[in-house]
């Protein structure tokens, strides 16, 4: 806000290079963390909707103990999500 308020302010600073990079860069990384956070909410996602069909199998006694928290973990671990 005071990059934009600045540059609204001043007139020369409109020409200079550096002020242009550093806001673009800001807008970069703002960019950058939502793409993340929606990655990171997808995977939990996943991560749920996996665990609770395991779980109802598991309480229908289709799925044992051991299967269930072995690809609880498998899912949970992975680091980039397929």
């Amino acid at each position: 806000m005071a990059m934009l308020s600045f540059f609204g302010a001043n007139e020369e600073a409109r020409a200079l290079l550096a002020p242009k990079l550093a806001l673009g860069f800001f807008g970069f990384g703002i960019l950058s963390v939502g793409v993340l956070n929606a990655l990171i909410v997808h995977q939990i996602e996943r991560i749920f909707f996996h665990w609770r069909g395991a779980s109802q199998q598991y309480l229908e006694d289709r799925l044992d103990w051991e299967t269930m928290a072995g690809e609880d973990d498998r899912l949970s671990y992975r680091v980039w999500p397929n």
